[in-house]
This record gives structure tokens, sequence and C-alpha cells, in this order.
């Protein structure tokens, strides 16, 4: 049986901190178009992720990852962002 996680809400405004487990995340440019041409922002796309992560997070746990940022939005240039697996995690205190 999956316990049930209660829903982390991402703030609407474009800038905000949101705090979760002892940590403090400072979020930025919430409004900023990721997909234009559908009408989603920054801001979905991180609720999006905060929905699913009770149900994905503990599959990839321990594995190596690797990340495409796009700080520019989509169509902007590509940041590889790469983790080894087993390695510490890094919380960021700033996501752009």
């Amino acid at each position: 049986m999956v316990k049930a996680v209660p829903r982390i809400t991402i703030p609407r405004p474009a800038t905000s901190s949101l705090s979760q487990s002892k940590h403090e995340v400072r979020l930025t440019n919430l409004q900023k178009p990721f997909w234009p041409e559908r009408g989603i922002t920054k801001g979905m796309l991180i609720q999006h992720y905060a929905d699913v992560a009770p149900v994905l997070l503990p599959h990839i746990r321990d594995r190596a990852m690797v990340m495409k940022r796009y700080p520019h939005g989509c169509g902007g240039r590509v940041l590889l962002h790469e983790a080894r697996a087993g390695a510490a995690a890094r919380l960021d205190s700033h996501v752009h």
C-alpha cells in the first residue's frame, strides 16, 4: 500500500520561497514560458514535478542522472546537468 503524501503546492508569484523538510528553496521566474505555444510556464512544470515526485523518486533513488536544463525556455540553449549514482545529493538554494 502506498503511503499518502501531502501535496506540495508551488506558489503563484513570479518569485517566492518554498520550505520543505527543513530546506528552503527560492523559486524565480515562475511565469517564464517553457512551452509558449501550449501556455505552459516554469511554475506549471515545477508543479508537475512536485505532483509526480512521491511516485517517481523511489524508482530513481541512487541512479545516475542526466537532466537537460533550458535556462531560456525550451527554444533556448540546452545545458546538461549530470550526477553519478550514489553521489551525495546537493540541494540548490536557488532554482533558476
